[in-house]
């Protein structure tokens, strides 16, 4: 949710209640939202549940808990060592004690077993003490991937949590020990107050160029978004992770358009004055990168407008989306030039199916916080370039207090396309997830090798109320025809108690032959464990 009027703002109030720098964050990730000064523990709900579902999954070998502190752990990200594909690293949160304001660390589990067992547990370093120590730091949004020489990279966000502003920088940790330690970290993007080059980024993703066929092979890539200027940005490291280019004194190569905020000006509204805040983002971007070098960005652009009576103190009426796009930013050069396209436009014909982050499902007590987050991936030839997200068939103004979502959002639905050409046209979406119902279904991610595409998601269609989650999967040989969804867990989760699960589940494999390894937030234990610490990140890799 948007409340707030920055310089970069064609019109300024100065004195409403609420407006301020801190609002702007309600569109950031889950996990800078939940750190922010002002948040308060979340209500918690009925621990109960209808019976859980149990049976083995198919195809894959059993879940595995990555580590079973008594930390709450959540938006897990997973890498698998191409060199042995015994050897994969699963990082995640780690809220180190009760809900917020406690701080959230992130974690790296390590196995050299195929993930059976993850014997190595560490967390990464931060610019500081860890909070509440006095000028204290959280983490958040971790994020993993491998080189061709089985080393690991560690993409994390550095919240300064006393700071107010909160100032967010981007880091990169390397691990060349197959994942049993992450030294120190590398500055990549500054955040608000920061001198030169100062940004405002969140939601990070990395990757690694790993094809033979590359003269780029080597280069490690990450994007993100920047709230400064509504948009997505990327940068490069040429030298195994040591510095990143542009150097943080310097923004980001941009590779999305530029959003805005605007504010109308004041119009009747029956026998009141009312007024509107539209704002244009850039939020949810993933990165993949070609055989010849190739980098693709995929993010949304969604545009959303909010009433407020400034008659009333400016009290809020009233939200509606205005647009919403999965979108596709290619470079050939590095990453020196971008060409974008349109992959999918979810307004057109109808209603807008998504909400971009400024959504919330309806079934859960309290509210979960959802949003539109594209995945993709290309195929060993170049020309396949495949993208997976979520839709939602309903999208209604419902604002959530829990959450700070103005959307309320049902029928989600798991949305997949390709394109053949490199990028430069995409195929009519289709639906993968194989079900008719209305249960939700969400946080959609993939991965490709040898051009199969491997997709996971969570889906609650085992759940005659609609509320427990499963992990399912399907597959397909060319992006056109998918598989029957398979289960992968073991044992629904019970989300009731938490608005927050994570932003994303990962899924990751090693070629040769492929070994697949999904990742995700796991609450099985909810009717034994305090609600407070009942997220766990589980695994299972694939037969």
């Amino acid at each position: 949710m948007v409340r707030i009027l920055t310089t970069a703002l064609i019109v300024t109030i100065v004195g409403v209640p609420g407006w301020s720098q801190a609002n702007k964050d309600r569109l950031k990730s889950g996990g800078v939202a939940s750190q922010l000064p002002a948040d308060a523990p979340s209500s918690l709900g009925p621990s109960g549940a209808p019976a859980k579902l149990k049976g083995p999954p198919s195809q894959w070998i059993s879940n595995v808990n990555v580590n079973s502190d008594p930390f709450e752990q959540d938006e897990p990200t997973v890498a698998v060592n191409p060199t042995n594909r015994a050897n994969l690293v699963v990082g995640n949160h780690e809220r180190q004690g009760p809900a917020p304001p406690a701080a959230i660390a992130c974690a790296f589990q390590a196995s050299l077993d195929g993930g059976v067992s993850f014997p190595v547990h560490g967390l990464t370093p931060l610019q500081g003490p860890l909070f509440p120590a006095p000028g204290g730091h959280s983490c958040s949004d971790s994020v993993l991937a491998a080189d061709h020489n089985g080393n690991f990279y560690f993409a994390y966000l550095d919240l300064f949590r006393t700071t107010s502003p909160l100032r967010v920088d981007l880091l990169v940790a390397t691990s060349v020990d197959g994942g049993a330690s992450f030294p120190t970290p590398v500055l990549v993007a500054k955040g608000v107050n920061s001198g030169a080059g100062a940004e405002d980024p969140d939601k990070e993703w990395i990757e690694v160029d790993r094809d033979l066929q590359s003269p780029h092979r080597g280069n490690i890539y990450v994007n993100y978004s920047d709230f400064d200027t509504f948009t997505i940005k990327v940068r490069k490291s040429t030298n195994g992770g040591l510095s990143f280019q542009p150097p943080p004194t310097s923004n980001g190569v941009v590779v999305s358009d530029s959003g805005f905020q605007a504010v109308s000006a004041p119009y009747l509204c029956g026998t009141h004055v009312c007024l509107d805040v539209t704002t244009r983002y850039m939020q949810g971007s993933n990165i993949a990168v070609g055989p010849k070098g190739e980098i693709y960005v995929f993010y949304g652009d969604f545009t959303e407008r909010e009433s407020f009576d400034a008659t009333a103190g400016f009290a809020f009426v009233n939200a509606q989306m205005l647009a919403a796009k999965i979108m596709s930013s290619k470079s050939n050069d590095e990453g020196a030039n971008w060409n974008r396209t349109v992959v999918r436009d979810m307004c057109s014909g109808g209603p807008c199916r998504s909400a971009g982050t400024d959504a919330h499902e309806t079934k859960n007590t309290p509210a979960i916080r959802v949003g539109t987050e594209p995945f993709g991936g290309v195929g060993p030839g170049g020309k396949n370039i495949y993208v997976v997200w979520g839709e939602w068939k309903s999208v209604v103004f419902g604002f959530d207090a829990g959450t700070n979502k103005d959307f309320a959002v049902s029928e989600g639905e798991i949305m997949f396309t390709r394109s053949t050409d490199g990028g430069t046209t995409w195929e009519p979406a289709i639906r993968i997830d194989g079900d008719t119902g209305t249960n939700d279904k969400f946080f959609a991610n993939m991965v490709v090798a040898a051009e199969q595409v491997y997709v996971v998601w969570l889906d609650r269609k085992l759940d005659p109320t609609g509320v427990d989650y499963d992990v399912f999967y399907a597959t397909s040989p060319n992006g056109k025809n998918f598989s029957s969804p398979l289960r992968v867990t073991t044992e629904s989760s019970n989300p009731r108690g938490t608005n927050f699960i994570g932003d994303y589940i990962d899924i990751d494999g090693a070629q040769g032959p492929m070994k697949i390894h999904a990742v995700w937030t796991d609450r099985r234990s909810v009717l034994t464990s305090a609600d407070s610490v009942a997220n766990d990140v589980f695994t299972a890799e694939r037969h």
